[in-house]
């Protein structure tokens, strides 16, 4: 719906690769890299509201972070030059990338766009990856005017640290890697950057190598070990994380694997667990909020007292898995969910359909998959079911 969605009475322009968050109040938060953000209500036709303005025109790919809850860091880009309309194919010849970085708090009653300290280098076409200890990691990109230009390479690496709000230079990047270039975290908590250019010589090579960082935290001690953790967990629930570490670990934390395109993740967001500490495990409670946790896959993390994350495990979230995936002989349907998931099972004989009978109501599961009779409906080779998941 965005491409109609209103904002009074006009439509609202987007760029090919927004910054769109999912906000902690359910509507979606386009954090730019145009000046004024919004929220995208995605009921209906979708709607547009202003919420803040920052301080540039236009962030022409820059990158932004959601480093926590309802909280958002942007940072690096710059307009095209004689800046009115925005346009990918008016791209800079004199203005050079800033150095600008900004935050916002969406989780404040009135939210706005505030300065933090700048980066060392103002950078375009860099790739942000938030680390499992909360920093953001940002390496790739050129500090040159115009599009792609490897003169204007950079290599230097910085980490920016959301409780300082400060940017500390890092390692370089071996390689120039600009448009097309990715960077991603990997399980091991080390950072894979791949890629870049088109190719268009001279300035825009092809790069098809891939480099890896090892982040400051891999050199404090040896790392935790997770011994085990549950593949599916739900919204709310307490589950057991197995390690011989157990009494040490001060942080658990799940970050969304990583999905880019033109320098920008989207996906990649971090949950901070609450736990307690066991005989030889950690009891961690998910989530209970989807707006603040996706459903869907996280790499879950355990950090010792030095900050060194183990190995991560892949955990999925979700309301629990709810399908119909076999009916009858004897008129038997079998659902499939996790156990203690709570649903009610319909039936209709035709589709569309707006008479659909309750055939099982408040079921609660006992095991991953549930026989429930049905034998009501007409004599007819086809029905058809739907489950819903109750509160």
């Amino acid at each position: 719906q965005i491409a109609i969605a209103q904002h009074g009475v006009f439509p609202v322009w987007a760029n090919y690769y927004p910054f769109m968050y999912l906000a902690p109040n359910g509507k979606v938060f386009n954090a730019g890299p145009q000046k004024l953000s919004r929220y995208l209500d995605t009921t209906g036709t979708g709607l547009w509201t202003d919420v803040a303005a920052s301080s540039l025109d236009y962030r022409d790919y820059g990158t932004s972070v959601l480093y926590d809850d309802g909280k958002i860091m942007i940072h690096g880009g710059n307009p095209p030059e004689g800046y009115t309309q925005p346009s990918i194919y008016a791209q800079t010849a004199t203005v050079y990338p800033s150095r600008v970085t900004e935050v916002i708090n969406l989780n404040d009653p009135t939210p706005t766009w505030r300065q933090t300290a700048p980066a060392n280098t103002g950078r375009r076409l860099g790739s942000a990856v938030l680390l499992p200890d909360g920093k953001v990691f940002l390496c790739n990109g050129s500090s040159s005017p115009g599009f792609n230009i490897a003169a204007g390479k950079i290599l230097m690496s910085e980490m920016w640290d959301p409780v300082t709000e400060t940017w500390t230079p890092m390692a370089p990047n071996v390689r120039y890697r600009g448009y097309h270039s990715n960077a991603l975290l990997l399980p091991d908590g080390r950072v894979v950057a791949t890629g870049g250019g088109h190719p268009n010589p001279p300035d825009d090579l092809a790069e098809a190598s891939a480099e890896i960082y090892s982040p400051p935290y891999l050199f404090r001690g040896p790392r935790p070990t997770i011994a085990a953790a549950p593949e599916n967990v739900t919204f709310g629930e307490t589950f057991v994380v197995k390690t011989p570490d157990a009494a040490n670990i001060t942080n658990v934390v799940w970050i969304r694997p990583g999905n880019t395109t033109h320098n920008f993740d989207q996906n990649q967001r971090i949950n901070r667990l609450s736990f307690t500490v066991g005989d030889g495990q950690l009891n961690v409670t998910a989530p209970a909020d989807p707006n603040l946790c996706p459903p869907g896959h996280y790499m879950l993390f355990i950090l010792n007292s030095n900050g060194v994350p183990a190995v991560a495990k892949t955990v999925r979230i979700g309301m629990g898995i709810l399908a119909v995936t076999k009916f009858g002989p004897d008129n038997l349907v079998t659902v499939t969910t996790y156990p203690g998931t709570k649903y009610t099972l319909e039936r209709t004989d035709a589709l569309p359909s707006a008479n659909w009978v309750t055939v099982a109501a408040n079921f609660t599961a006992t095991a991953n998959t549930a026989l429930i009779t049905d034998a009501g409906g007409a004599s007819t080779t086809r029905r058809f079911y739907r489950v819903r998941q109750v509160p």
